[in-house]
């Protein structure tokens, strides 16, 4: 025959490949024999002889002369026609126990001699592809365990930043929520006190309204309760007391009331301011643009800090005037923008 026989290298393939996928745990029976007779002893050395074999990988057929091909047959029938008497055993033979482990044994001496013949193919094997099949094999598990790596380190690092930046947006937004609620205590605390004030003031005015009503109503009974003058120089002096006091209990009454609606004024504009103040981020977040924006600090801004009448001047004083028209201020920013 010459070097790479397709039919001797055919055969030897398909023995080599049955030894090689052989279930040795098949060969024990113990359930059909029983404890006695169960080929137990055979599972070891069957092994050892599969593992022998199992080092020859069958790739590398292609590569053996006629003589090595018919010597890898030879070694794999033989095992697997141990086998296979293994495999027919019955206890019904005479001498079952005898036969059993002479099986067993066949297979135990099977090692020696099958490993001398074949530990050169074993070698040349070995160095023919197992180490660059393991190698191979090793950088392509090595390869796939880096991706994987890569791409879980990937996965958890988005995830991160995803996360960051989420604590980061609500960290914003609490400390703007914080901050505005911060500067808006101020403008609640003068309310407060500009209410408890006008309360007061509205006490004292109700209170001097009584009094001058009682001074009205004592001038006007003045006669009958004795307070008339004999002569024209004590009716001059007894008009312009009855005057100066009617005028300053007046003037009085006045003070308190303007006292009263000044405070009261004030409380409702830092009301409003400190509305204004707390519904700012609302608004600036519903703008679609910058030039919104602006426009709503800049109304934001002259509710807040535009000045107001105090109650104690006169209307329509100097200070902040907001435009007239938002279609105008958004014109303006846009014109100055340009």
């Amino acid at each position: 025959m010459s070097v790479g026989d397709s039919a001797l290298l055919a055969s030897t393939r398909e023995s080599l490949e049955r030894v090689q996928g052989f279930d040795v745990q098949s060969l024990v029976r113990e359930k059909e024999l029983g404890a006695q007779l169960a080929f137990t002893g055979i599972v070891e050395p069957a092994l050892r002889l599969i593992g022998l074999l199992d080092r020859i990988p069958s790739s590398i057929l292609d590569d053996m002369p006629d003589q090595q091909l018919q010597t890898i047959m030879s070694r794999a029938d033989a095992i697997h026609s141990v086998f296979t008497q293994v495999a027919g055993f019955t206890a019904a033979q005479s001498n079952p126990q005898g036969v059993r482990d002479s099986l067993i044994s066949q297979i135990v001496a099977q090692y020696q001699p099958c490993f001398n013949e074949l530990h050169p193919l074993i070698a040349y094997s070995h160095y023919r592809s197992a180490d660059f099949q393991s190698l191979e094999r090793e950088a392509r598990e090595t390869r796939q365990k880096l991706e994987e790596s890569v791409a879980d380190g990937e996965t958890r690092m988005q995830a991160a930043l995803t996360e960051i930046h989420q604590i980061l947006a609500a960290a914003r937004t609490a400390a703007a929520e914080v901050g505005v609620s911060q500067q808006a205590i101020h403008f609640q605390d003068a309310a407060k006190e500009h209410e408890d004030e006008s309360s007061t003031w509205q006490t004292r005015t109700a209170w001097s309204s009584v009094v001058l009503f009682v001074v009205a109503v004592v001038f006007l009974f003045a006669r009958n309760l004795g307070l008339d003058a004999d002569s024209p120089g004590d009716a001059i002096q007894l008009a312009v007391a009855k005057v100066l006091v009617f005028a300053t209990v007046s003037y009085a009454v006045y003070l308190c009331a303007r006292n009263f609606l000044a405070h009261k004024h004030n409380a409702i504009v830092n009301r409003h301011r400190q509305n204004a103040l707390l519904t700012y981020t609302t608004l600036a977040e519903a703008a679609h643009s910058r030039t919104d924006q602006d426009v709503v600090l800049t109304y934001a801004a002259a509710c807040i800090f535009g000045p107001q009448p105090t109650g104690y001047t006169r209307e329509g004083g100097e200070g902040f005037t907001p435009p007239n028209s938002v279609i105008g201020l958004v014109k303006d920013a846009t014109e100055g923008k340009e």
